[in-house]
């Protein structure tokens, strides 16, 4: 059967919102937002394919776990005969033909359907179910039978004989045939645990990934009531190289030299906090593994990326945020924008991220190369000053007060709280500034 759901309902509502506009269906995003739509009712993600750079944006931002967990959103008792397609007897089921059919009647939303990680069997079944529903989509259906779609759903073969006859055989000729098709999501799961597993299972991975019957780009279906970040394959290797430094860079090399983009998205966060996605580097960056990240640079990666889908971070702003000297001026070597523009919801500049991480060394480094006190973001963002005494970075409240470049004044002209702030730290510290 066919259905499903996706976490992070409000999140997911807001971001259309943001991208659509008024013309979206806003009594359907009142609903994400208070929370009177659950999980289980994943066609209504469905309006992403009204825009086509909507969609490609949000299944971009989106590891999309409706993707796999379709299940029981649709039935064939939803196409009754009796009444007009677009009014299904579950009102739910409307949006199937609201959004969904007419993006498989449109030649480049139905190619971009084919063509981006929407395109896993569950997925392209529901296509199937779909477009068996209409007369006139012969040549669309071959299509999808073609990428991969289950021919022998129950789903699938009851619209056929209800609405469709005519295709029958063809459904029935194909469920007999072997097919070895990498759809997207293909068995991700079971490399990623192989991956998991440590060096002693490097045998094993290695043959799933050379064996070509694995799709070793996507994030795979996430566990159930999962709250962990959906990995790909190159984020999981990325990962453990806090623990098998040497396992995860040979993993990493492997997957990069079958065609694994050093550029893509490896980690897609919906729960801790507001959605935060990672880039291979900025995972590299994170785990603070310096090999990793050389060889991201060598095989194409970008320092100095272009922050979108979700990404709030540069290798540089990741690398400040944590603190790590080291790979900062690793990073600065290979030409990263110490003035870089932040995120523009919760982001912040490598000078901004440095001072909350209190590492004055640091900072002293990034202005050295340059920094400059630039305007942090209007949501969540904060000064240097401002950053530092919120997490009660003293020594750091220092060096920006006693450093001949003016780090403190524009805090004071905007947000009339910092000083005090400072001072009241400064004070109960008994620390006391001789600049």
């Amino acid at each position: 059967m066919l259905g499903g759901g996706l976490r992070g309902g409000w999140i997911v509502a807001l971001l259309l919102y943001l991208l659509l506009g008024e013309s979206h269906d806003t009594r359907l995003l009142n609903q994400y937002t208070t929370g009177r739509i659950r999980n289980q009712e994943v066609l209504r993600h469905l309006v992403c394919l009204e825009n086509i750079s909507t969609a490609e944006n949000y299944v971009s931002s989106f590891h999309g776990n409706f993707r796999y967990e379709i299940g029981n959103a649709v039935t064939p008792d939803d196409f009754d005969s009796a009444q007009p397609l677009w009014k299904t007897t579950n009102a739910h089921h409307g949006y199937l033909f609201k959004y969904l059919l007419p993006a498989l009647r449109g030649e480049t939303k139905f190619c971009f359907i084919l063509d981006s990680k929407l395109a896993t069997v569950q997925f392209l079944t529901l296509c199937l179910a779909v477009a068996l529903t209409q007369a006139d989509l012969l040549k669309l259906i071959e299509k999808l039978i073609e990428k991969g779609a289950n021919t022998a759903d129950n789903t699938v073969l009851m619209c056929a004989i209800r609405r469709n006859p005519g295709i029958i055989p063809t459904l029935v000729d194909n469920t007999g045939q072997q097919r070895n098709l990498v759809t997207k999501g293909l068995k991700t799961d079971i490399l990623k645990d192989a991956i998991l597993q440590g060096p002693n299972t490097a045998t094993h991975v290695h043959y799933y990934i050379k064996s070509g019957s694995v799709d070793i780009f996507d994030t795979g279906p996430s566990p159930p009531e999962s709250t962990d970040p959906a990995l790909t394959p190159l984020g999981v290797a990325i990962r453990l190289a806090e623990s098998y430094p040497q396992y995860s860079y040979d993993i990493v090399e492997l997957l990069l030299g079958h065609g694994c983009d050093p550029n893509s998205i490896v980690s897609f966060d919906e729960w801790r906090g507001p959605h935060t996605n990672k880039t291979a580097m900025v995972q590299a960056v994170a785990v603070g593994n310096k090999e990793l990240v050389q060889l991201l640079i060598a095989r194409g990666a970008h320092v100095n990326p272009v922050l979108r889908h979700m990404v709030r971070r540069t290798p540089l702003q990741q690398a400040a945020e944590k603190g790590d000297l080291e790979m900062a001026r690793l990073l600065i070597a290979h030409g990263a924008d110490v003035n870089a523009a932040p995120c523009i919801a919760l982001g912040g500049t490598a000078l901004q991220l440095a001072a909350i991480s209190g590492n004055c060394e640091l900072a002293a480094e990034l202005l050295q190369h340059g920094a400059l006190l630039m305007p942090p973001p209007k949501i969540g963002g904060r000064w240097p000053i401002e950053g530092a005494a919120e997490h009660s970075r003293i020594e750091m409240i220092q060096f920006l007060v006693c450093h001949p470049q003016s780090l403190v004044f524009p805090v004071l002209a905007t947000r009339g709280g910092a000083m005090k702030m400072i001072n009241v730290l400064l004070i109960s510290s008994e620390k006391v500034i001789n600049c």
